[in-house]
């Protein structure tokens, strides 16, 4: 299933906020900063089909922080478990739906890329797939969502930012 940014899909749906591959979903994870009972997404962006980050919902921007640490090659099948991910250099962004529903990106650098560009600050709106910034040479994008969330891709789907719906909020029309 596909999705435009401007299609008649519910702002209940999460689409992916950047090209790659699923390398894992995890359930019932607990974040140092987005929370407790949460789902993760981990998803590999390449270098050849990184083409921008996109708004994974229409909402603003509630948190950005910097995480200073080491790189991660995102070809590793091991996963990042939550004391390793403490060590790894990442940026974090918080996004508010405009329906109440809060995201979490984290988005950690690949030894063989560079570091995320976003050309967002708190306080920033965007509409679901507007462009918030540019991974150069591609590297790992952990999703967060709140329990009431069902995730709808799993471990090696591909993702097309912007149209790929990742999620969709239970409980709501759809």
């Amino acid at each position: 299933m596909r999705v435009d940014s401007d299609s008649e899909v519910p702002n209940s749906f999460i689409v992916a906020p950047t090209n790659g591959v699923v390398y894992s979903v995890k359930k019932n994870v607990d974040h140092n900063i987005f929370g407790k009972g949460l789902s993760e997404v981990r998803v590999s962006s390449m270098w050849l089909n990184e083409f921008g980050l996109g708004f994974p919902l229409e909402g603003e921007v509630r948190g950005l922080k910097s995480r200073e640490g080491k790189s991660f090659f995102r070809l590793f099948k091991k996963g990042l478990e939550s004391d390793e991910k403490l060590h790894v250099h990442a940026k974090l962004l918080e996004i508010e739906g405009k329906c109440g529903q809060e995201v979490g990106l984290e988005f950690i650098k690949c030894e063989l890329g560079f570091d995320v560009d976003l050309w967002v600050k708190p306080g920033d709106r965007g509409k679901r797939a507007a462009r918030f910034g540019y991974f150069p040479f591609g590297g790992t994008v952990l999703i967060y969502l709140p329990p009431h969330f069902d995730v709808l891709i799993s471990q090696g789907d591909r993702c097309i930012q912007g149209s790929t719906p990742i999620a969709v909020q239970l409980g709501r029309n759809h």
